[in-house]
């Protein structure tokens, strides 16, 4: 029989892979049951329920998105789930949990310290992050650059499901600018 942290990693990994080609509430699910099996180890927690929040995101469920942004509130963040410097990724989910909760002032500083602190660096999950948070933020130019950033590194990576979604954001981030 499998560890709690065995079985949130097995759930984890099938999460991510069902979010990069599978139904969206069931990478959703599978997501959830990772942070539940997780909660010993944040950053794979805090992966995990940033995922899930994308994944809710992508399904059209606002109210699945907000509670697991509202889970990864809660969580530290030491860079490691993202690769991303320290508090980019908490960044982000404060912006994005106050963008729905309709208060885009409170978003507009947390959302454009992810765009400038991912732009200085090379890591592509973080530049991913800095391309949603530019468009988000309605900085089409940011999006373009981070996006392209992200595909690039996600080539040099090897990484074909980082590469898929490098592209898609990149593709919105150009739909956007025209």
């Amino acid at each position: 029989m499998q560890s709690t942290a065995a079985r949130g990693r097995t759930e984890l990994a099938r999460g991510l892979r069902l979010q990069a080609d599978g139904p969206a509430l069931d990478a959703y699910a599978s997501l959830r049951l990772a942070r539940s099996a997780l909660v010993a180890e944040p950053g794979p927690a805090l992966t995990a329920v940033q995922a899930a929040a994308a994944a809710a995101w992508t399904a059209g469920d606002r109210t699945a998105c907000v509670e697991a942004l509202t889970a990864a509130a809660g969580l530290p963040d030491d860079g490691a789930p993202l690769g991303a410097p320290d508090g980019t990724a908490q960044d982000y989910v404060a912006g994005l949990l106050a963008l729905l909760r309709g208060r885009s002032a409170e978003a507009a500083g947390p959302l454009r310290r992810v765009v400038r602190t991912a732009l200085t660096g090379h890591e592509p999950e973080a530049l991913l992050l800095a391309a949603a948070a530019a468009l988000l933020t309605g900085d089409v130019p940011d999006a373009c650059r981070a996006g392209s950033r992200a595909l690039a590194a996600a080539r040099a990576a090897g990484d074909d499901a980082l590469v898929a979604r490098a592209a898609e954001h990149l593709a919105y981030a150009e739909l956007r600018a025209g």
